[in-house]
């Protein structure tokens, strides 16, 4: 601890009536006293004295921690916001203990608050909740991140990933092009069958509060997810003819959507209606247009259960078709139920059809999946898993100027294991890792397919 003496002039002089004596008074004390008067300045509400007795220390050390936390909290009494965030960043900074380091974040995120900066007082509740000192304190950290998050009229979130995998392309497991009922047609090229590489995914969604009551909420949103491929030296060598950014793709959208509370007793629930428009881009080229309506209504079961009911119609426009239209129905339904483990289980179908006159592409499909989340960490990760199946009937499809007998039909198997180490949280963010396989059969060999893959990101944990 410092000994050196700190002469703090005046400090009588500032509370003296001013018929005191002209002659200035001064009075030596040593650092912890000065820390000490200024706190209990601090206490009394007395925040210019303890500014100036907080600027003070800093003179003798401007790396003191507590003496910056003494000004920006001065400051904040003093009304100068701005002011005190800075102080209270640089206390954060300079923090050796992680207890002080989250009433420093605390501070700094009270005080944007009350600029209305929202954004960053949520990015400084993110930096005190590494240092909580208790499970209380975390947990009224993450309460209030949500309050500003209900706050703010706009709102995003993002999500990144790398992923290796063994066939970035759907590409063939089969060099030679089969249809059931016909004889051999052929060999597929290189740019046709499964190509190893990299997938990079960015997905962000943004969202704009309109309007809201306590049973309504009217939002516009956009989003933005662009996947980039990069070939392996392999994949390339094989399909001399591709780049990686032939199989690019990105989908840009913007809506408009409403949520409500509906219902009551068994019947409660929430509702949500959607309009969307979108664009698909593939290659680098605009490949389609859309707009999209779609409907879900859920249900509260129990305390521990829910169901989940949707539907929806999509408008597609292909740039470069001559029959370009295409129109979408689907239906589904999703049931969740908390188990008395503490696990989570998910079980639910999706039935889709498409109606286009567009070669190869009017379809019927059934998909069912069932996942389960574990309650109990195993080794560091929490782990959920899903199975599921697909089955997809094209009445029409043609190969070239030959009919398919019975037209196309698809099976696909796919599980995922998503794995979360809460463990390594840093500012409320996790790595994640998701494992994934898939393996299509069909009467046509182009479309006999499997593939693994890992992704690697990061998602926030609240």
């Amino acid at each position: 601890m410092l000994r050196a003496a700190l002469i703090v002039l005046a400090l009588a002089l500032a509370s003296a009536p001013a018929a005191a004596s002209n002659a200035e008074q001064s009075q030596t004390l040593t650092i912890p006293q000065v820390r000490n008067a200024a706190k209990a300045a601090l206490t009394q509400g007395d925040y210019r004295l303890a500014l100036k007795l907080g600027r003070g220390l800093l003179i003798a050390d401007p790396s003191d921690s507590d003496a910056h936390f003494i000004v920006a909290v001065a400051q904040a009494g003093l009304g100068q916001p701005r002011d005190g965030r800075v102080a209270a960043r640089r206390a954060f900074q300079n923090a050796k203990r992680p207890q002080d380091k989250f009433f420093a974040a605390q501070t700094a995120a009270r005080l944007s608050l009350a600029e209305k900066q929202y954004t960053l007082a949520q990015y400084w509740l993110r930096r005190s909740i590494d240092s909580a000192p208790n499970p209380e304190l975390r947990t009224q950290t993450i309460s209030d991140f949500r309050r500003v998050q209900n706050l703010k009229k706009l709102n995003w979130r993002a999500s990144f990933s790398i992923t290796p995998s063994d066939n970035v392309n759907s590409g063939a497991d089969d060099t030679y092009l089969v249809i059931d009922g016909l004889p051999v047609l052929g060999v597929l090229s290189g740019a046709s069958l499964a190509l190893s590489g990299i997938v990079a995914k960015a997905d962000v969604h943004a969202s704009y509060r309109l309007k809201q009551s306590n049973s309504a909420l009217w939002q516009l949103t956009g989003r933005a997810y662009v996947r980039e491929i990069a070939l392996t030296s392999a994949s390339k060598a094989l399909a001399p003819g591709l780049t990686s950014s032939d199989l690019s793709s990105a989908t840009y959208e913007a809506g408009l959507v409403r949520y409500a509370k509906v219902g009551s007793g068994k019947f409660a629930g929430t509702s949500q209606v959607r309009f969307t428009l979108g664009r698909n881009i593939y290659a680098r080229d605009p490949f389609s247009d859309y707009a999209k309506l779609s409907l879900r209504r859920s249900f509260t079961l129990t305390k521990t259960s829910k169901l989940s009911l949707g539907a929806s119609y999509k408008k597609t426009a292909y740039k470069n078709a001559a029959s370009n239209r295409a129109d979408d129905y689907e239906i589904r339904a999703d049931y969740e139920r908390a188990l008395p483990t503490g696990a989570q289980i998910t079980t639910g179908f999706v039935l889709g059809q498409t109606k286009s006159q567009r070669g190869n592409t009017q379809n019927t499909s059934l998909t069912g999946y069932v996942s389960y989340g574990f309650a109990n960490k195993i080794g560091p990760a929490k782990l959920s898993a899903t199975l599921g199946a697909r089955f997809t009937d094209y009445p029409v499809y043609r190969v070239g100027i030959l009919l398919a007998p019975g037209g196309r039909q698809d099976k696909n198997l796919f599980t995922t294991l998503n794995m979360r180490f809460e463990g390594f949280e840093v500012a409320g963010f996790i790595p994640t890792a998701s494992l994934q396989y898939y393996k299509t059969t069909s009467n046509i060999s182009r479309f006999e397919t499997d593939g693994a893959s890992l992704s690697i990101g990061f998602s926030s944990n609240f």
